[in-house]
């Protein structure tokens, strides 16, 4: 079984920005990960100039998933997770990454997270990025310490920006994100 999906999700419609060389950025740092991963880029309302882009700077690299209407993240998340599935066999875990992530020259977060996945019985391992706290000021009380794991127990939150998710769970539910949304946004 393969082990790693990582879905970079990037969104085109009204409000955005699709930053090409951003996105450029962060999956050059996907590349260069020292673990065995499959990458799909899922697009939704993305303009024909960027998939044009990315399609000429990933041409084997990378497969895409482009998603012509407004659908909310989860629902685009589900459907390149069973893609991936089906295109490349199945995989053990599952990587959502929004299109604000970048590993930048850090090539070891992959593995990283994929270790404590593999430590213990985790529905979800979540790595924080460095530009939202994911309402941190929660566990303020709880002395909880940055660069540090952290076990979080049912009933408390964090922001969906970096999460490696089980199959379990979509073997369980038939999609790992709850498509309960009903706009083209995610938190």
């Amino acid at each position: 079984m393969n082990k790693i999906l990582v879905i970079y999700n990037i969104y085109g419609g009204p409000g955005s920005n699709e930053n090409f060389e951003y996105y450029k950025t962060a999956l050059d740092s996907l590349l260069i990960q020292d673990c065995d991963i499959q990458v799909i880029v899922s697009g939704c309302c993305t303009s024909n100039k960027v998939k044009s882009f990315l399609k000429k700077e990933y041409t084997n690299e990378v497969d895409y998933l482009w998603i012509d209407e407004k659908v909310p993240v989860n629902i685009s998340f589900n459907l390149a997770c069973k893609l991936g599935d089906k295109r490349f066999g199945p995989f053990e875990s599952f990587l959502y990454l929004d299109s604000g992530i970048s590993f930048e020259e850090k090539t070891s977060v992959i593995a990283e997270m994929y270790k404590l996945f593999e430590s213990g019985d985790y529905g979800i391992v979540s790595a924080r990025p460095s530009n939202d706290s994911g309402h941190f000021d929660q566990w303020r009380d709880k002395n909880y310490k940055l660069h540090e794991n952290h076990l979080i127990a049912p009933g408390e939150f964090l922001n969906s920006h970096c999460d490696l998710y089980s199959r379990k769970i979509l073997d369980y539910y038939g999609g790992i994100l709850p498509d309960l949304v009903s706009g083209y946004y995610g938190e």
